[in-house]
Parts: structure tokens; sequence; C-alpha cells
């Protein structure tokens, strides 16, 4: 799961993971902003930092969610792609 929030008083966003990866992974928050429909996220692990880019389609109601880590030369390598839906659920 990931949580996205917005602050107001830093005028940025920012986002934490919460996954199966491990606990040292959850100490690290993202920074990021909005750029149009998308939201840009960087999380600066000690190891090399990783991005993730949520484009919205507000014409479909979905998302996109693209996740690159920085090589050592400083160019953006993807790791993995996502394509973002609502889930519905059965009301009984």
């Amino acid at each position: 799961m990931v949580f996205l929030g917005y602050d107001p008083k830093a005028k940025d966003h920012v986002a934490h993971w919460l996954d199966r990866f491990g606990a040292a992974g959850p100490r690290v928050v993202a920074t990021g902003s909005r750029d149009g429909d998308r939201v840009i996220l960087v999380y600066p692990y000690a190891e090399g930092a990783f991005r993730n880019i949520f484009t919205c389609y507000p014409a479909s109601g979905t998302w996109t969610l693209l996740i690159e880590a920085q090589q050592s030369n400083q160019h953006w390598e993807t790791l993995a792609g996502y394509a973002l839906v609502r889930s519905v659920r059965n009301r009984r």
C-alpha cells in the first residue's frame, strides 16, 4: 500500500510505502511535486534514489504508476509499470 498526501505548508507531496520488502524501506519517505496530471515522488534511499511517477488520465478515470531507480550515472532505469483502476465491489 502507498499512502499519498499533500503538505500545504511545504507545498509538496509526500508518500510512504508499506509493503513486504522489509522493515528498512518504510523508514524512507518520498517528497515530490505535481506536474499537470502527474505526481512525481523521489525516495532518497542510501543505496540510490527511487522515483514513482503517478499519471492521471481524467477521461477514463485511470492512473498509471511508473517505478524507476536512479543509476550511478544519474539516469533513471524503469523497474516496473502498472495500470491502476478503481475496484468495483458488489453491493448487496
